[in-house]
């Protein structure tokens, strides 16, 4: 069994509502007591805390991008884990006697897979998935960093086929979200994994459905358009390449509920009829 360090405890009772309720646990409240501290502030945002293998998981967001600490319970030995390239940690999983964590882990090339981490020298492993119709290994993803109009450094991302040169004449996906103090990691999407490839005439894609909204003044609907109508030209397989258009719609913010049950309605339909 893991040794957990013994908190301090006092006589402090509280009168809950003309109830007298005793509290000896109250030191833990104060935020700057040593027996609360394990782990010190850091620079780094921490998303994610488990306890695995009697040892404390510490997933951080680190410039957009996740990176994975594990230390003991009283916050000494701390094992940075390399993960497998720039990508978010969505999730952790395991038990305290377990000797693996298991990390949903996914990037801008591959959907999530799961890594199983030993924690007591934080080695990695992937844990088996079903084939993919292609090889994240084909795509590197880097990270730089440029400078806002008034000096702030803003993390970037660059994602190509390795076979790519990154120069001015690459045709480029810009891509970028900010506010309400959301993050925006990477992430999945087949839409962007797609462009990365280029549509290829004479290939068989799977079973695709484009949406988008007519009064979209955001992400103008034209793309959508060009995207959907590229694939279907290039299409070699028998999987049908659809657009779905909401009429009088914007970006989604605001949308009535009645437009949100339809579009989820006609998402779920075409799912089940390429799945069938």
């Amino acid at each position: 069994m893991p040794s957990y360090p013994k908190p301090p405890t006092t006589g402090q009772v509280d009168d809950y509502h003309g109830t007298i309720v005793a509290d000896p646990y109250r030191p833990l409240e104060d935020s700057d007591a040593a027996a609360t501290r394990v782990v010190p502030e850091a620079t780094d945002a921490l998303e994610h805390v488990g306890v695995v293998g009697g040892r404390l998981a510490l997933a951080y967001l680190r410039d957009a991008h996740s990176r994975l600490a594990i230390v003991d319970l009283d916050g000494r030995n701390a094992v940075d884990v390399e993960l497998p390239g720039i990508g978010s940690i969505t999730e952790l999983s395991g038990r305290r006697r377990d000797d693996d964590l298991y990390v949903a882990f996914t990037t801008f090339a591959s959907p999530s897979t799961v890594l199983a981490v030993r924690m007591a020298n934080g080695d990695v492993r992937k844990v088996p998935r079903p084939d993919l119709a292609w090889d994240p290994d084909h795509f590197i993803t880097e990270q730089v960093f440029v400078a806002s109009a008034d000096g702030t450094r803003i993390p970037l991302f660059l994602t190509r086929r390795r076979d790519v040169t990154p120069d001015a004449k690459a045709p480029t996906l810009v891509h970028g979200y900010g506010g309400f103090n959301i993050p925006t990691g990477p992430g999945f999407k087949p839409e962007w994994l797609a462009w990365l490839h280029n549509i290829r005439a004479g290939t068989a894609y799977p079973p695709t459905l484009v949406t988008t909204g007519d009064h979209d003044d955001r992400v103008v609907p034209g793309h959508s358009f060009k995207f959907a109508a590229a694939l279907q030209a290039a299409q070699a397989g028998d999987a049908p390449i659809l657009m779905r258009i909401d009429t009088d719609a914007g970006h989604g913010l605001g949308k009535p509920v009645g437009k949100l049950i339809d579009e989820r309605a006609d998402v779920l339909t075409f799912l089940e009829l390429a799945l069938a």
